[in-house]
């Protein structure tokens, strides 16, 4: 699986951090799994030992270094936009 990242405002430490990691099969189900999850219900039946939103367990189950979210204007509107790092 390929990722690509918008490196543009990560300091020198995080893209080294970034470049270096390699998850095994196992960990990309579970990342694309995690990232589909759209409420606390699910998440809680997907994994207990979570206790944040599903964005926010990648970071606890050491899958992300940080999650940011925000808002992008769009020619149809705004759209939710989460870089994951």
């Amino acid at each position: 699986m390929t990722y690509k990242f918008d490196v543009s405002s990560m300091s020198t430490e995080e893209i080294e951090k970034i470049q270096h990691i390699r998850l095994t099969p196992q960990e990309e189900t579970f990342l694309v799994r995690l990232a589909s999850l759209r409420s606390s219900r699910e998440l809680y039946a997907f994994d207990s030992d979570i206790k944040a939103r599903p964005l926010k367990g990648l970071v606890e189950k050491g899958l992300a270094i940080a999650i940011e979210g925000g808002w992008q204007l769009t020619t149809n509107g705004q759209i939710r936009c989460t870089s994951i790092y």
